[in-house]
């Protein structure tokens, strides 16, 4: 048997590259066919909803016919427009079923998703935008 050229391995060979890139967190829940917004634990975990955020003011972009994103903004407890979220065991649901309805989206018959998109709204605060689609 005849040795042809050999490449050898280094111990730098062997290290784990750091630019390789970790998996895109995604962020997602659902609307309940009874018009509630659900986010599950691991959601609201990421997102760092501690006990403290308990209120949100909710809206949609002007001029728009049919709900296709909601803006979820913190909001103090002593702000009258804001919407409740209710916490549960493994969820967290906030009551939209009027405005969803209003919206045009049917959420009775029909499965919707939604991905949650952190972006600064003011000086400090963070909001989130939650991009609609339905189930196919």
């Amino acid at each position: 048997m005849k040795i042809k050229s050999i490449r050898f391995f280094s111990p730098n060979d062997n290290q784990v590259s750091q630019s390789k890139k970790k998996k895109a967190v995604s962020l997602k829940g659902y609307v309940s066919s009874t018009g509630r917004l659900v986010f599950p634990k691991k959601t609201t975990l990421q997102l760092g909803w501690g006990a403290d955020q308990t209120r949100f003011k909710i809206g949609t972009q002007v001029g728009k016919r049919q709900l296709e994103a909601l803006y979820l903004v913190p909001a103090e407890e002593t702000q009258t427009e804001a919407f409740s979220v209710e916490k549960k065991t493994n969820i967290s649901t906030i009551k939209l079923e009027s405005m969803l309805q209003k919206g045009g989206l049917d959420y009775r018959t029909k499965k919707w998703l939604f991905h949650i998109v952190p972006f600064q709204y003011e000086a400090g605060v963070t909001a989130y935008v939650l991009e609609l689609e339905p189930v196919q």
